[in-house]
Parts: structure tokens; C-alpha cells; sequence
């Protein structure tokens, strides 16, 4: 549910990498790899709609993901966002069966609400 709601979050916009036009193939990318940044993975500031060739074939195209990212979130959420992943190094987070349940049931909402604003 996270992804599907960032890929309508983000239904319009360019890819955050390479800034190709919007295209109904596109992605959740997540800036901070989610199997490296576990507390990271349902974080709305690290996941963007991206296309498949930056995502797939480009590993996400990171360079310049973080050259359009901090347009995109600002530049204060931007650094907040990298100490996050500063400071995760430290920690391990092992998602269990409620946490997301919780996440689940926050996305359908989110998602029927973004829903009715389009």
C-alpha cells in the first residue's frame, strides 16, 4: 500500500532522478535503500516516483535523485532526512507483523483520501 500511495502521490510529476515526464510505469524509488535503511523504508521523504530504467537499471540513479530531491522536500528536509540515515548506522529495526499492519491500514486510508482529492 506505501508504494501504490507514492505512485499516486507523485502521479504527474517527473521522475525524481532524471526528470522524464511522467509515465503510468513509474516506480516507488526509495533515495535511502530500504534493505540498508530498514527505518527508512515507509518514510515519505525517501520514496519518490521514478522511472524503471533509473530505478531498475541505474540503481536508482542516486546521484542525481539527490540533486532533485532536496528541490522537491526543501533543504532542511532534505539534511533532516540524511541524518536520519546518519544515525540508523547505529540502530537495527526489524519490522514486526503490527507495525505493519498499522502501516497498511494508514496507507488505505491515505490512499482513498488522495483519491478523493483528484
Amino acid at each position: 500500500m506505501f508504494n501504490k500511495y507514492i505512485r499516486l502521490r507523485d502521479k504527474g510529476k517527473p521522475c525524481i532522478s532524471c526528470l522524464t515526464p511522467y509515465m503510468d510505469s513509474f516506480q516507488a524509488t526509495h533515495y535511502h535503500k530500504a534493505e540498508l535503511y530498514p527505518t527508512l523504508k515507509f518514510n515519505e521523504l525517501n520514496v519518490f516516483g521514478g522511472c524503471i530504467k533509473c530505478n531498475l537499471f541505474l540503481d536508482g540513479n542516486l546521484e542525481m535523485y539527490g540533486v532533485n530531491l532536496p528541490e522537491r522536500i526543501g533543504q532542511e528536509k532534505f539534511n533532516e532526512l540524511n541524518q536520519l540515515a546518519a544515525n540508523e548506522k547505529k540502530t537495527v529495526h526489524k519490522w514486526d507483523r503490527e507495525e505493519l499492519k498499522k502501516i497498511r491500514t494508514k496507507y488505505n486510508l491515505k490512499i482513498k483520501q488522495l483519491k478523493q482529492t483528484l
